[in-house]
């Protein structure tokens, strides 16, 4: 009986440590160099294997990697609005993501914009970007969506790039895995039970 016990604990623990781990994170990032269009794109949304960028301003520009400081080798962008980067977008994420840091590139003293991170309609917080800088958002948990304000409508603008992140997934648990550990714990009850009335 006390083998029997000793086996339902440690089946338990198991059970509790795989509810504990239901998620993992994959080092990700956006590659600009997906895209087959470099320069001015003419389009208003773009798709990437694991997000989705818009603009409801003219069009997005793609930058070849290393075309410019905000650049990497896998390329950056910028959103237009008449002939600079000063256009609003939005960047949305395939999946969950955490730990995300980018590059921004201003083109003159002065530029401005401000950079919300959501989590579905909840807004987690913002940076304001005021020159080429690393842009951190890891201590704001798990992110789905990035809104761009540019702030200065007389400056060149900003570009963004080397945008680096981890994709954070859920790891679905075997249908049966709750029913087992109940099933364990059952037994553990019956084996006390009968113990003690012994």
């Amino acid at each position: 009986m006390k083998k029997i016990l000793s086996i339902a604990r440690a089946a338990i623990a198991c059970v509790s440590l795989v509810f504990a781990l239901t998620a993992t994170a994959n080092a990700d990032t956006l590659d600009f160099t997906e895209l087959t269009t470099t320069g001015f794109t003419g389009l208003k949304t773009l798709s990437l294997s694991n997000a989705t960028l818009t603009t409801s301003d003219d069009e997005f520009y793609i930058y070849t990697p290393f075309e410019n400081g905000a650049a990497d080798a896998k390329g950056g962008i910028c959103a237009i609005g008449g002939s600079n980067c000063q256009a609003g977008m939005e960047i949305s994420f395939t999946q969950d993501i955490m730990g995300l840091t980018f590059q921004s590139g201003s083109f003159e003293t002065g530029d401005s914009a401000t950079i919300t991170a959501f989590n579905g309609a909840t807004e987690l917080g913002s940076i304001d970007v005021i020159a080429d800088m690393l842009l951190d958002f890891s201590g704001f948990g798990v992110i789905n969506r990035l809104v761009f304000v540019d702030n200065d409508s007389t400056a060149w603008g900003i570009s963004y790039g080397g945008f680096d992140f981890q994709t954070v997934t859920a790891v679905p648990l075997p249908a049966a895995l709750p029913l087992f550990g109940a099933a364990l714990t059952g037994m553990g009850l019956i084996g006390w039970k009968r113990r003690k009335s012994a």
